[in-house]
């Protein structure tokens, strides 16, 4: 799918039905953000996308739920405010 020249910078949601090519337009798009070392907020409900481009020295996860979260990340904020709700 093309963009607009210098539109990257702004927000994306890619949205749609089984096979509309929301994964192959990630499997584009994340090796370009990466390369002009922008930010990209993936949420990623298979794991798919966290095994294929997560890089454990400069990208963040946010699930309170994974081993390899820092008890400073914002997922485990948010879990640490789930619980004390509960």
């Amino acid at each position: 799918m093309p963009l607009v020249k210098n539109s990257e910078r702004l927000h994306i949601l890619i949205t749609g039905t089984t096979g509309t090519g929301k994964t192959n337009m990630l499997n584009e798009l994340l090796p370009q953000i990466r390369l002009h070392k922008d930010r990209a907020i993936i949420v990623d409900t298979t794991g798919a996308f966290t095994d294929r481009f997560f890089d454990h020295k400069c990208d963040k996860l946010l699930n309170p739920l994974e081993k390899i979260v820092s008890n400073g990340c914002l997922g485990m904020i948010v879990l640490k405010q789930l619980i004390f709700m509960i």
